[in-house]
């Protein structure tokens, strides 16, 4: 009975049956978008999270700019060791001790 009754109540403030429609989440906006890039701008090493703390947003509001507007993906550098020509050596010696 209750579901007859909020549809008679929709129908009364709508004039229709159809769903009320609904505010959806805002979109980003051209100032944000256009903060972000200026700090990228500048300083290509500034990661998504101080941005983020620079302008007072969440990290993924920075992100999703950069990923969808930009198609820029941000990602982190991971420094690894320098490979020699001394190196050789020693990992054929550990390639020939492991396979054996």
């Amino acid at each position: 009975m209750n579901a007859a009754k909020s549809i008679y109540q929709k129908f009364k403030l709508t004039g229709s049956f159809s769903d009320i429609s609904r505010s959806s989440r805002s979109s980003l906006d051209e100032d944000k978008t256009s903060e972000v890039k200026e700090i990228f701008a500048d300083i290509l090493t500034t990661s998504s999270r101080n941005a983020a703390l620079q302008l007072n947003v969440n990290y993924m509001t920075v992100y999703n700019i950069l990923k969808n507007n930009e198609k820029i993906f941000p990602y982190k550098l991971k420094l690894t060791q320098e490979l020699h020509e001394e190196d050789l050596a020693s990992r054929a010696a550990m390639s020939e001790a492991l396979i054996n």
